[in-house]
Protein backbone atom coordinates (compact mmCIF):
# COMPACT_ATOMS: atom_id res chain seq x y z
CA UNK A 1 0.00 0.00 0.00
CA UNK A 2 2.65 2.68 0.63
CA UNK A 3 4.25 1.52 -2.60
CA UNK A 4 1.26 2.68 -4.28
CA UNK A 5 0.99 5.90 -2.28
CA UNK A 6 4.84 6.92 -3.00
CA UNK A 7 3.99 6.16 -6.87
CA UNK A 8 0.72 8.14 -6.87
CA UNK A 9 2.63 11.11 -5.17
CA UNK A 10 6.09 10.41 -7.51
CA UNK A 11 3.54 10.45 -10.56
CA UNK A 12 1.95 13.40 -9.34
CA UNK A 13 5.40 15.56 -8.61
CA UNK A 14 6.62 14.42 -11.99
CA UNK A 15 3.26 15.54 -13.35
CA UNK A 16 3.45 18.83 -11.63
CA UNK A 17 7.31 19.54 -12.81
CA UNK A 18 6.34 18.71 -16.66
CA UNK A 19 3.58 21.08 -16.01
CA UNK A 20 5.36 23.97 -15.08
CA UNK A 21 8.07 23.30 -17.36
CA UNK A 22 5.62 23.36 -20.39
CA UNK A 23 4.29 26.69 -18.68
CA UNK A 24 7.93 28.29 -18.58
CA UNK A 25 8.24 27.42 -22.53
CA UNK A 26 5.09 28.95 -23.03
CA UNK A 27 6.17 31.77 -21.61
CA UNK A 28 9.59 31.75 -23.28
CA UNK A 29 7.68 31.59 -26.66
CA UNK A 30 5.06 34.74 -25.80
CA UNK A 31 8.48 36.50 -24.69
CA UNK A 32 10.27 36.05 -28.24
CA UNK A 33 7.06 36.71 -30.45
CA UNK A 34 6.36 39.85 -28.31
CA UNK A 35 10.36 40.49 -29.03
CA UNK A 36 9.93 40.06 -32.72
CA UNK A 37 6.61 41.70 -32.77
CA UNK A 38 8.10 44.55 -30.90
CA UNK A 39 11.11 44.81 -33.46
CA UNK A 40 8.95 44.48 -36.61
CA UNK A 41 6.64 47.20 -35.35
CA UNK A 42 9.75 49.41 -34.95
CA UNK A 43 10.61 48.89 -38.20
CA UNK A 44 7.20 49.72 -39.57
CA UNK A 45 7.65 53.09 -37.63
CA UNK A 46 10.86 53.54 -39.31
CA UNK A 47 9.18 53.37 -42.79
CA UNK A 48 6.59 55.94 -41.97
CA UNK A 49 8.94 58.48 -40.59
CA UNK A 50 10.89 57.95 -43.98
CA UNK A 51 8.02 58.69 -45.74
CA UNK A 52 7.27 61.34 -44.04
CA UNK A 53 11.01 62.67 -43.84
CA UNK A 54 10.65 62.37 -47.81
CA UNK A 55 7.41 64.10 -47.92
CA UNK A 56 8.91 66.76 -46.01
CA UNK A 57 11.86 67.38 -49.24
CA UNK A 58 11.55 69.24 -52.38
CA UNK A 59 11.38 66.34 -54.13
CA UNK A 60 8.44 65.11 -51.99
CA UNK A 61 6.76 68.26 -52.34
CA UNK A 62 6.67 68.17 -56.07
CA UNK A 63 5.18 64.65 -56.09
CA UNK A 64 2.16 64.37 -58.63
CA UNK A 65 -1.06 63.06 -56.85
CA UNK A 66 -0.67 59.59 -57.84
CA UNK A 67 2.84 59.53 -56.17
CA UNK A 68 1.20 61.30 -53.49
CA UNK A 69 -1.76 58.46 -53.20
CA UNK A 70 0.67 55.59 -53.73
CA UNK A 71 2.51 57.01 -50.42
CA UNK A 72 -0.16 56.93 -48.23
CA UNK A 73 -1.99 53.85 -49.51
CA UNK A 74 1.41 52.33 -48.32
CA UNK A 75 1.36 54.03 -44.82
CA UNK A 76 -2.06 52.76 -44.73
CA UNK A 77 -1.12 49.58 -45.27
CA UNK A 78 1.85 49.88 -42.58
CA UNK A 79 -1.16 50.99 -40.65
CA UNK A 80 -3.47 47.82 -40.89
CA UNK A 81 -0.19 45.96 -40.31
CA UNK A 82 0.84 47.27 -36.76
CA UNK A 83 -3.43 47.05 -36.02
CA UNK A 84 -2.77 42.87 -36.68
CA UNK A 85 0.14 42.69 -34.52
CA UNK A 86 -1.03 45.00 -31.60
CA UNK A 87 -4.32 43.16 -31.68
CA UNK A 88 -3.05 40.20 -30.49
CA UNK A 89 -1.64 41.76 -27.13
CA UNK A 90 -4.25 43.21 -24.31
CA UNK A 91 -3.40 46.63 -23.41
CA UNK A 92 -1.23 45.69 -20.14
CA UNK A 93 1.26 43.75 -22.33
CA UNK A 94 1.82 46.78 -24.30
Amino acid sequence: MKIIIVFIVLITIAVASSQQGFDEIKSWRERIQFKQDYEKLQEMIQQVDHIIAFLDTEQGKNLTPKQYEELLNEITVIEEEIKVITSAYKEDDL
